[in-house]
């Protein structure tokens, strides 16, 4: 029984808001960036976007934030797999509206 909950503590408690929040920006940012929706988005550089995104997205400074790592880290994944078209066509992944249940 040990071995389960250990299992499973490593497999989505380990995903820290430090870490969510750099891998967010850095997702997001890349994908705009590399679809040229930087300036749609308001930002005049991948670097402006980051550091604005940084602190939007981090669970700090969302007021009673439950962070879910599980969530995040499902957020990341899925914006890391989305294309260009997704931008223009559907909103950002489900698991990114559950990061701070």
């Amino acid at each position: 029984m040990n071995f389960i909950f250990i299992g499973f503590a490593l497999s989505s408690g380990c995903y820290t808001e430090s870490t969510y929040t750099d891998e967010h920006a850095t997702a997001r940012c890349t994908l705009y960036q590399d679809c040229g929706y930087l300036e749609t988005q308001l930002f005049d550089s991948y670097e402006e976007c980051y550091n604005d995104l940084i602190v939007k997205f981090n669970p700090d400074n969302q007021e009673g934030c439950d962070f879910d790592p599980t969530s995040a880290r499902d957020c990341v994944k899925y914006i890391n797999l989305m294309v260009c078209e997704d931008l223009y066509e559907s909103d950002f992944p489900s698991a990114c509206e559950r990061v701070c249940d």
